[in-house]
């Protein structure tokens, strides 16, 4: 997660909020509710980042009290024995390919425009810090041990990460998700009569769906972290959305 952390920063710091759109673009900026959201982005990545400081990586003794039979959830245990690496490698490829699906919105001529471009800047930052916010507070919260904690095969060095107690719910699927939403259902509003946003929704479905199940092939998920990160995400990339709606 260290490099969704790198793009909180940038962008808390770098994208301020836009007000100004046009008439015919179905998304507008109020500042009363902009600031509402932002303060309470804000607040949630905080709260994320002081939660994170206070999660200590599991000990040796910690490591040898975990027990795969008493994970809660059956379906979940398989997971255990998963170890891959290269899966990782390439959950690391979808998820950073999503951050970057608002931005192929600018090859149209309608979200290129100046006013539309930065509500849809601010908007698709917003997704991306409210997901990540929601997310980093419930991994620092919860605290659950990633599958491959359990698993002989896996690194010790790794293992004793802070980072090994942070598995639910999966941030990897729950800001792809929410990328793809985001930009799906934007781009189905502003072409609501186009027959590609069955195929950009095609995308958008299936995007998050492949980065859980690398995830769980990686040994960094339990399916159940999937199921709830991809619900998160797909939530809130709806949910911004909707937010902005004009009228």
């Amino acid at each position: 997660m260290l490099g969704l952390k790198k793009l909180v920063v940038v962008f808390l710091v770098y994208f301020p909020v836009v007000v100004a759109a046009q008439s015919s673009f179905p998304f507008q900026l109020r500042p009363p509710r902009e600031t509402a959201i932002w303060g309470a982005t804000g607040g949630i990545n905080a709260a994320g980042i002081i939660l994170n400081v206070e999660n200590k990586p599991f000990t040796i003794n910690g490591l040898h009290a975990l027990i795969r039979d008493q994970i809660g959830f059956v379906f979940d245990r398989k997971a255990t024995y998963n170890w891959s690496p290269r899966s990782a490698k390439i959950s690391d490829v979808l998820m950073y390919g999503a951050y970057t699906a608002p931005f192929w919105l600018g090859l149209s001529p309608i979200f290129r425009q100046k006013s539309n471009a930065g509500t849809m800047t601010a908007m698709a930052a917003q997704t991306f810090l409210l997901t990540a916010g929601i997310t980093n507070v419930v991994k620092n919260a919860v605290r659950r041990p990633r599958p491959f904690l359990y698993n002989p095969d896996a690194p010790l060095a790794d293992k004793l990460e802070r980072d090994g107690r942070q598995s639910f719910f999966s941030g990897h699927t729950s800001t792809t998700a929410a990328m793809c939403f985001f930009t799906a259902q934007t781009y189905a509003k502003v072409y609501p009569q186009s027959r590609s946003k069955y195929v950009v929704w095609g995308a958008a479905i299936v995007l998050p769906a492949l980065t859980g199940i690398y995830r769980i092939k990686a040994g960094k998920h339990f399916p159940s972290d999937i199921v709830v990160g991809y619900t998160v995400g797909a939530l809130v990339g709806l949910a911004v959305p909707y937010w902005h709606r004009r009228g």
